[in-house]
């Protein structure tokens, strides 16, 4: 299964991921499409609530607390697009 990564409250995908499997994702747990946040540099849907955070979870996605490899992931991913 793909990468999905978050920072407790943006869900993104690895740099190796198509965006794709990021929209997958979030729908699995609940995430329309049209809340897709198509940013240049930080492509993610926004996981409001702890509901969608245990989802999230619950289906793998792996929390990054650290502000650097969240920076690093980002611009892997910005340079992919």
């Amino acid at each position: 299964m793909a990468n999905s990564y978050t920072d407790g409250i943006h869900l993104m995908v690895g740099s190796d991921e198509p965006l794709d499997v990021l929209h997958t994702f979030a729908g699995r747990i609940g995430l329309k499409r049209q809340w897709f946040q198509d940013s240049i540099t930080h492509p993610h849907y926004d996981m409001l609530t702890k509901n969608i955070r245990r989802k999230a979870y619950a289906l793998g996605a792996i929390e990054i607390k650290d502000t650097k490899e969240i920076l690093r992931l980002c611009k892997r991913t910005a340079k992919s697009l």
